[in-house]
């Protein structure tokens, strides 16, 4: 099988990307390990802010099916429930569907395999009932189920709080927001607001010793402050917000230089502004080229597949030199807007 772009990954990056690819006249294909298309947006119902016109205004998941219904009429292929397993000499991909194996040579790749939930580990953590952040989004806004009844949140990202938001609106009472830093990790003032209006309070210097329960966690005992005081909560429901990073596992396989930024995330490929990463003809998108915000990662992925189209041309026209322009304006705004130690951080990574 052959396509001008195979793109490693469904969700937003993925399906931006895609349509710029296709709009531009060539072929793509996107294989995606999940059951559907949209990644993370599936299960956010939040409005996902920063969008461009066509897209403002619109929930995490209506914007993914808004995504996918772009692509119905464009020469784009959909594999789902495939997975990327390697790299032959001859540079065709390994693509696994169940016991049945296929390759696709691209003429170029695009990978948007999005981020992962870290670890945020102590005394009780594999408790059922303890669980990531974006674990406990994805059951009530995807699977419909509620995660608990009374939670406390380990964590003050944006992404805590407006999950937590998301919990108190759905009759979750959540406990407090433990922090261990002296300030709240989260800069979007709007979610801030939002959870003060909700009087959810917020544990600042402290941190989790222990979660404890029979066959569930059913407590959980913090520490605050210098003088360590002790606050016991009686919870079926611990929430894990440890941060993301990117997920490398494909760049590994296909043999991408990697650099350890903080900011954005931790270790992430080298890429260019094109985002073209150290191997040539492959470009990265979305989380997988670091932590960001829903309406950064759409623009990374039109910035993908623009400069996958010129990898393929061989030639960048005017018409996307400036689109990609307008896109890092765009992206510089964003992240100094909100997180300017993470612009710097891209720009360091990117040499400048």
């Amino acid at each position: 099988m052959q396509t001008d772009v195979l793109i490693i990954g469904g969700g937003l990056a993925g399906l931006a990307a895609a349509y710029e690819v296709a709009t531009n006249g060539h072929s793509a294909i996107i294989v995606d390990e999940s059951w559907s298309l949209g990644g993370q947006l599936r299960q956010q119902s939040q409005v996902i802010v920063d969008m461009p016109a066509p897209y403002t205004g619109l929930r995490g998941f209506q914007l993914s099916q808004v995504l996918a219904e772009s692509l119905q009429n464009l020469p784009v292929q959909i594999l789902l429930q495939h997975d990327m397993i390697g790299l032959y000499a001859d540079g065709s991909v390994g693509i696994a569907c169940g016991g049945q194996l296929q390759r696709i040579t691209p003429g170029s790749l695009i990978v948007a395999t999005g981020a992962a939930e870290s670890a945020l580990p102590f005394p009780g953590w594999t408790l059922p009932g303890v669980m990531t952040i974006g674990a406990a989004q994805m059951l009530m806004n995807r699977e419909r189920i509620y995660p608990g009844k009374k939670a406390v949140v380990l964590g003050s990202s944006d992404m805590a709080l407006e999950i937590s938001r998301q919990m108190v609106e759905l009759g979750i009472s959540v406990a407090a927001i433990v922090e261990p830093s002296q300030q709240l990790a989260a800069t979007d003032k709007t979610i801030i607001e939002a959870c003060r209006a909700n009087e959810i309070p917020v544990l600042l210097e402290a941190q989790a010793i222990a979660a404890t329960g029979s066959g569930r966690v059913e407590e959980i005992t913090l520490v605050s402050g210098p003088d360590r005081l002790t606050f016991k909560y009686e919870v079926d429901l611990v929430c894990l917000d440890g941060g993301r990073h990117p997920v490398l596992e494909t760049l590994s396989v296909l043999n991408c230089q990697l650099a350890y930024r903080q900011e954005l995330g931790g270790w992430l490929p080298c890429y260019s502004a094109r985002l073209e990463s150290s191997v040539s003809g492959l470009f990265v998108a979305g989380q997988a080229a670091g932590i960001t915000s829903q309406a950064a990662v759409y623009r990374t992925g039109v910035i993908a597949g623009l400069s996958a189209v010129d990898y393929l041309e061989q030639k960048t026209s005017a018409t996307r030199a400036t689109a990609r322009q307008m896109l890092w304006d765009e992206l510089k705004q964003l992240e100094t807007a909100k997180y300017p130690a993470r612009w710097q951080a891209r720009l360091d990574h990117m040499g400048g």
